[in-house]
């Protein structure tokens, strides 16, 4: 496995919230930096670099002044705007440190369940990787953050409870 991984062209990262926030609620910006770093490190050595990180709700909890995990969906949707906002914002701050220009792709449960949806998703992420292709030092846009929490509250507005193994980890 490590063999596969030292030859892989294109890098993908899962990151779950625990890893990104503290426990109160709120970004835990020296650890996200340090994933960052990492992160960089790769692109710097020509890999392609994809991001799926989870954390804004998680990361709107504190700013909000809420405790604990919301239990309705409105109350998370308004930590994951709060959230969202912030953890991007501090990932754009921490990756251009390395000369990465980082891009978002939302995604709903219609982008993963429809192909008309999923080859136009399919499709933005591609570009957006291949905008970064150049072999040009300046043109580095190649670490793209995918939020779970879209997918994870559009599942739940259909009523679909997303299992933490399906999500990729335990809780955003």
């Amino acid at each position: 496995m490590r063999r596969e991984f030292a030859e892989a062209r294109r890098v993908v990262v899962k990151v779950g919230s625990s890893s990104l926030t503290t426990v109160p609620g709120g970004l835990d910006v020296e650890r996200l930096t340090a994933l960052v770093d990492v992160l960089g490190s790769l692109r710097a050595a020509g890999r392609e670099v994809v991001l799926v990180s989870s954390g804004a709700i998680a990361a709107g909890l504190a700013p909000l002044g809420i405790a604990g995990r919301p239990r309705d969906l409105a109350t998370a949707q308004a930590a994951a705007s709060v959230g969202q906002l912030r953890l991007v914002q501090t990932y754009a701050d921490a990756f251009a440190r390395h000369g990465v220009t980082v891009g978002q792709v939302l995604l709903t449960a219609d982008d993963v369940t429809r192909r008309s949806h999923y080859t136009n998703a399919r499709r933005t992420l591609d570009r957006l990787l291949e905008l970064g292709g150049w072999a040009r030092p300046w043109d580095t846009t190649r670490v793209v953050d995918l939020p779970e929490e879209t997918l994870r509250l559009a599942m739940r507005q259909r009523g679909f409870e997303p299992s933490a193994e399906s999500a990729g980890d335990g809780g955003s």
